[in-house]
């Protein structure tokens, strides 16, 4: 029992050493990402928990509406800044109202997939999303079509490029 509990001791030793370095840099902003979010409120600090950080930007994952529960996770844990990395997209997403309702402190990032077996997004997907998030104000970025341009052709990712709909959507979050 002694040597498990070492053992765990050891493993969280980086992520004492990265939360010290996070408050040493007050002037960074911090993307915490993971497919994980209900681990969140387990391994931050819990002073974190009591008062986030303004340079600590929570995110998680989200390919498809099987994994909109992510979404309830995060929003449990109080953060200046909850973020959804919809990349690759792989399905339409309904994002819920209470994600919606951050406004300005959500942040939904989104692009295709790129890599050795890619599988195309359909253009209506990332629409969907940019529409909802516009609608609420909730910041957008499409980062890339992946290999498929928007005509589902597989062109590559440089060739494909991150226009959508006419322009590129490059918003950020304000957490003030």
């Amino acid at each position: 029992m002694c040597d498990v509990m070492e053992r765990r001791e050891d493993l969280n030793e980086p992520r004492q050493r990265l939360f010290r370095l996070i408050e040493e840099t007050p002037n960074l902003d911090w993307l915490l990402l993971t497919k994980r979010p209900q681990e969140y409120s387990k391994l931050l600090p819990k002073t974190w928990l009591k008062d986030p950080r303004p340079n600590v930007w929570l995110m998680t994952t989200v390919e498809h509406q099987d994994y909109t529960w992510r979404i309830d996770e995060i929003l449990k844990v109080p953060a200046v800044v909850h973020g959804l990395s919809l990349e690759p997209l792989l399905g339409a997403v309904m994002l819920p109202e209470e994600f919606l309702e951050l406004g300005s402190r959500g942040w939904v990032i989104t692009g295709g997939e790129s890599g050795r077996k890619p599988r195309p997004s359909q253009p209506d997907w990332f629409r969907s999303l940019r529409d909802q998030c516009v609608s609420a104000g909730v910041p957008f970025h499409f980062m890339q079509w992946g290999e498929y341009g928007s005509d589902l052709v597989k062109i590559g990712k440089k060739n494909a490029g991150r226009v959508l709909d006419g322009r590129t959507w490059d918003e950020f979050p304000s957490p003030e």
